[in-house]
């Protein structure tokens, strides 16, 4: 059981409030309790934050990231679109007060990441199947993020242009691969598009559609789960994300922009490209940075070749010809 300031006896409180009984600890620490219990005939995942410290700046900003994914998935489950619903965890109970918590239905499904890599997919999940639900699950978030309630749409963030180009420091990675001789066309390409990019922080978006927070069952139902990070963000935003990850799939990640530009609103079509080159770019360096530090062997083998891409799209993205055949 963890410790820490009152929460093993409110970890006790819900267990004997839902009369859950203990199956598995997944994780405990340092930022979480995770645990997998049996409610009834049903399983249940219990997520609570840990700290000893109520007014720890890092328990806080935990807290208020249970808020948003218990928040987010409350509306979920009564919402009237029922491919979204079907696509995120049910909800059972949450609280905000003091540690946050919610419990939230087990999903039978399987992680689509390689071993324990957070950018590599298993390479069986780029299917037609795959990039249609990713399509159209993300083009009608969008459209679904008009319907939030206000109180929801003001506890979640913004993050405009500049707080990314501070916080990857992506002239100084530019530089440790060698590609400083490009870093000012970067920075004028940026620059010109910094209104454009703040402007169009106007959906919900996922923020981490990563291979492990995707899950796939037996019956070939996919779901995405982990909604802590949720953020305003751009159309392109995830859409970018999943492109990225597919750098081996070129005709899956031709038919992932098609379908999703398919099922999009035209006033998200028309500024869809540009956002595009942005988020690439954008995270395309923060990419660089990230494998300069990883650690992960599926990782490491893949490096070269996940650079290689890296630097060919953002050079792509410059001279406009990324979207073409």
């Amino acid at each position: 059981m963890p410790t820490g300031f009152g929460v093993a006896e409110k970890i006790n409180q819900i267990v004997q409030k839902h009369k859950l009984v203990l199956e598995k600890n997944i994780r405990i620490g340092p930022r979480f309790f995770l645990g997998l219990y049996r409610k009834n005939s049903k399983r249940v995942l219990l997520k609570i934050s840990l700290g000893q410290r109520r007014d720890c700046s890092d328990i806080r900003r935990i807290c208020k990231r249970l808020s948003r994914e218990s928040k987010f998935l409350e509306f979920f489950s009564t919402y009237r679109n029922s491919f979204l619903k079907k696509a995120v965890p049910r909800l059972v109970d949450y609280e905000t007060k003091g540690y946050a918590w919610y419990l939230k239905e087990y999903i039978d499904a399987k992680p689509q990441n390689i071993n324990n890599s957070n950018f590599l997919f298993q390479k069986r999940f780029f299917t037609e199947k795959s990039s249609f639900f990713l399509a159209k699950f993300f083009s009608e978030l969008h459209k679904a993020s008009k319907d939030f309630p206000p109180s929801f749409k003001r506890m979640i963030r913004r993050y405009p242009f500049r707080s990314h180009e501070r916080y990857a420091n992506y002239f100084i990675i530019l530089d440790r691969y060698d590609l400083g001789c490009i870093r000012n066309k970067i920075k004028e390409f940026l620059d010109s598009k910094v209104k454009l990019f703040d402007n169009n922080q106007n959906v919900i978006t996922h923020f981490e559609a990563f291979a492990p927070h995707i899950l796939r069952d037996k019956n070939d139902q996919y779901y995405l789960i982990d909604w802590e990070n949720l953020s305003w963000g751009n159309p392109a935003r995830d859409i970018a994300t999943l492109w990225i990850r597919a750098f081996e799939q070129p005709e899956w990640r031709k038919d992932l922009i098609k379908k999703f530009l398919d099922f999009s609103l035209p006033s998200q079509k028309e500024r869809f490209k540009d956002l595009f080159e942005i988020e690439v770019i954008l995270q395309g360096i923060s990419n660089l940075g990230y494998f300069r530090h990883t650690r992960d062997k599926d990782e490491i083998k893949a490096k070269n070749k996940i650079i290689g891409f890296f630097e060919e799209s953002v050079k792509k993205a410059l001279r406009r010809e990324l979207l073409e055949n």
